[in-house]
Formats: structure tokens, C-alpha cells, sequence
């Protein structure tokens, strides 16, 4: 991993992140206890140890130890890969290590400080609310660019959703039929994505307003087309007994819209750009219930293996089973924030500007906000090292952690429950 210090690059090998938070204690004489009143958490000190080496250790050392002893009067950045975040603060302490067995390398050791004042906490990220309230930002934002679009071209935005009824218009020129020739195409491809899948159960667009014109009919054509794409993409999990592998029906689902996209290449631009932003919407929509489904299993897993499994007789008292439980792993929550975010790019690269850019660039953000919530909230670990076979069981009541959490545990080592772990295995840390 490479962290970046303003315009430094330093191979990262360890990290960590200190929370420093302020507690106002009062005690009283005489009496036990005491009142605590919560501060505010203190800026975020980072601890890193990094490695230069090779060229940069010949060419640029002296700089960097000049660096290191400079006065900032304006917080630096840094990359910090670990939390998938840019951080502003200030370098604090730090240490030169020259090795006598390994020339021209160096070990650095620095803090890192966070500058600034945050805002309050707030509530829990709502990730499926702020995306639906993306795509419907997106399709509202599309109806205008397609009107315009079509206003341009001299092609009447009528009443009804029969693009044939224009060819009562003798008047339009012929740029206004080849654009409405083409949209007319366009439609006709999307209607024929519609029929393949009924639209899934939790579909956006029956929610959506849609204007009540051949501008409104096209929008809703493309919504209805990609929420398809995601209904076959399920389907198709079902069929093949993975209808809980997240990663998989998002590989599928980007799959089938850019193969629509390629359908679609003789679109006009507004119609084309119209289906990239929506179907970015609708993937980015479709990451956020996954992500937000798994945690919702992860909630429910933790809570059920709290419950008392037997009375006070040794009677077993019928606690909720774990067994069932199938949880992303950290890497498969990742690479859906990774495809998801790679379609957004794809669709501002191909054109989507305005407000539309703006929703995606929110849903992305909201997206990795999320996975790194899960990560640092229910994602805290450490590694055993195991020698020899042993079962999961086993190895989670030798490290004092309940043997009910095996599913989770299965789930974080990427292995299916019941079976042996050997060599290094992750365990939560609390």
C-alpha cells in the first residue's frame, strides 16, 4: 500500500489510528463513583511506519528529513490507504531507522495529527434512503436534459408515450426526424430489456414521477430497462444457489448494463447519457441495499448469539440459530464499493455532468462512508496463528469468544462453517 505525504510516496507498512476522547470527571468526597460529561473526541492521532528505499532513498532522503523538519503553517495532506481517506493535519514526532544489514533504506516512524473541528456526530448513515433520494434527483434531471435536448433538435415534446405520433409533424425538419428516428430505435431497445424481467419487487421507478410525454416515456424507459438488468441479475443468482453473493449480482448486473450501453450506441447523446447516469444510480442503489442488508445480518447474528442457550438447569431454552448466517468478508464488501464506484467514473466520463454528477459523486461518497463504518464499527480484528487443524469451534472458545460466532467468523476468513482453520486466522477483536 502507498500513502501519500503531500507530494511523497512512502510504501506503508504498519498503521494505526488513536481516538483521543476529552472526559469532564467529577468526584465528590466521601462518595463512590462520579459524574462524567462527554467533552468531544480529541483530534485523531495517526501512527505510520514507512519504508524508502532504492532510488528514492538516493535521491530524495535529505529532502525528506528536511521535510520532517519544517514548520507548517498550513495543514499538509496525506492519503492514508488503510482507512481509504485524505486526511489534513499536522506531522508530529518522528524517527530515522538506517538498518546496517539492509543499505540505503530507511525506516521512518511519524504521527499524524488531525486539524480541524468536526460537526457533531450525526445519526447513522441511511445509505438505501440517500440512494433512492439520488436516483430520484438523477431521473428528474434526466426528464429536463432529454426536453431540452429534444426542444433543440426541433422535435415537439407531445403528449402520450407513441413516438409515431410524430410523424404527424410534416413541419420538422431533417435533423428532428433522424433525432426522433433514433429515439424511437432507442425506446424500442429498452422495451425489449423490459420484457425479458418483471421489475423487482423493490423497484424505484414505482415511485418516481415520470412526465406524461415522449420526453417522460424515455426517461421511464431507461429506469424500467436497467431495474431489468437487476431483476435478471438476481434471477440468475437464484438459479445457481447464490442469491446471497452480493459481489456476484453486482458482477452481473454491471455486466448487463453495459452491454445495454453498447445497444444503445446509435441513441441519441441525451438518451445515451440519460441511461448512464440512471443505471449508475440504479448499481450504486443496488451496492447500497447489499451493504446495508449485510450489516442488518451482522446485527441480528450478534444479537442471537447474546442469547442464553441454556437455563439455569442446563435445559436448552430453543435460542435463535446462527448457523444460517452468510456475511460478506471485509474484501467482498470492498469490491462492491470498488465496481459500484468504477461504473459512477465510467458515467461521468461518458458525459453525465450537472446535477446528475453531483447525485452519483454523493452516492459514491455515501458508499464508501458506509464500508468503512462497518469496517471500524463490526469489522475489528486480530490474527491467531494456528499450528495445527483445529476446529473453528476450538479456536474461537481458546481466545474467550463465544462459540456461536463461528458463522460470523467463517464468514471473515471466507470459509464455510463448520470446518478446521490452520496457519493464520482472523478473529474479532472484541
Amino acid at each position: 500500500m502507498i500513502l501519500y505525504l503531500d507530494k511523497w510516496e512512502f510504501q506503508l507498512a504498519e498503521g494505526n489510528e488513536e481516538m483521543p476522547r476529552d472526559l469532564d470527571v467529577r468526584k465528590y468526597p466521601y462518595l463512590s463513583g462520579g459524574e462524567i460529561t462527554d467533552m468531544g473526541a480529541g483530534p485523531g492521532v495517526h501512527h505510520y511506519r514507512v519504508l524508502v528505499n532504492g532510488a528514492q532513498y538516493d535521491s530524495e532522503l535529505d529532502a525528506i528529513r528536511d521535510w520532517f523538519r519544517s514548520r507548517f503553517s498550513d495543514p499538509v495532506d496525506l492519503y492514508d490507504p488503510i482507512i481509504g481517506q485524505s486526511l489534513q493535519g499536522f506531522p508530529g514526532n518522528s524517527s530515522f531507522e538506517y538498518p546496517q544489514r539492509n543499505p540505503r533504506t530507511v525506516w521512518i516512524s511519524f504521527d499524524f495529527q488531525e486539524s480541524g473541528i468536526r460537526e457533531a456526530d450525526q445519526a447513522p448513515l441511511d445509505v438505501e434512503s440517500a440512494a433512492d433520494e439520488a436516483v430520484t434527483a438523477i431521473v428528474a434531471d434526466r426528464q429536463v436534459s432529454v426536453a431540452d435536448a429534444m426542444a433543440s433538435a426541433g422535435v415537439p415534446d407531445a403528449e402520450g408515450d407513441d413516438w409515431t405520433l410524430l410523424d404527424k409533424w410534416a413541419s420538422m425538419g431533417s435533423a428532428a426526424r433522424a433525432f426522433a428516428t433514433a429515439a424511437q430505435t432507442a425506446v424500442g431497445t429498452l422495451n425489449g430489456y423490459i420484457s425479458q424481467a418483471a421489475a423487482p419487487i423493490d423497484a424505484i421507478s414505482s415511485t418516481l414521477e415520470f412526465a406524461s410525454t415522449l420526453s417522460g416515456t424515455v426517461v421511464a424507459a431507461v429506469q424500467n430497462a436497467i431495474e431489468s438488468c437487476v431483476t435478471l441479475a438476481r434471477d440468475l443468482a437464484a438459479q445457481t444457489d447464490l442469491s446471497s453473493d452480493s459481489q456476484g449480482i453486482l458482477a452481473s448486473l454491471i455486466q448487463s448494463a453495459k452491454d445495454l450501453r453498447t445497444a444503445l450506441a446509435g441513441a441519441p447523446d441525451s438518451i445515451r447519457t440519460a441511461y448512464m447516469a440512471q443505471s449508475a444510480g440504479t448499481i450504486a442503489r443496488e451496492a447500497a441495499a447489499r451493504i446495508a442488508a449485510d450489516e442488518t445480518t451482522y446485527s441480528e447474528a450478534v444479537a442471537a448469539e447474546s442469547e442464553p442457550v441454556d437455563d439455569l438447569e442446563g435445559n436448552r431454552i430453543g435460542a435463535a440459530e446462527t448457523d444460517d448466517v452468510d456475511l460478506m468478508t471485509p474484501a467482498q464488501l470492498e469490491s462492491c464499493l470498488a465496481m459500484a464506484r468504477e461504473y459512477i467514473q465510467l458515467a461521468i466520463d461518458d458525459g453525465v455532468d450537472g446535477d446528475s454528477a453531483a447525485a452519483l459523486r454523493r452516492q459514491a461518497r455515501d458508499l464508501a462512508e458506509k464500508v468503512r463504518r462497518v469496517r471500524l464499527e463490526y469489522m475489528r480484528t486480530r490474527t491467531v496463528q494456528v499450528d495445527d487443524p483445529t476446529p473453528l469451534h476450538k479456536i474461537l472458545l481458546d481466545q474467550g469468544i463465544s462459540y456461536r460466532a463461528a458463522c460470523r467468523v467463517a464468514a471473515l476468513n471466507d470459509v464455510k462453517n463448520p470446518t478446521f482453520m490452520q496457519g493464520e486466522v482472523l478473529v474479532y477483536a472484541g
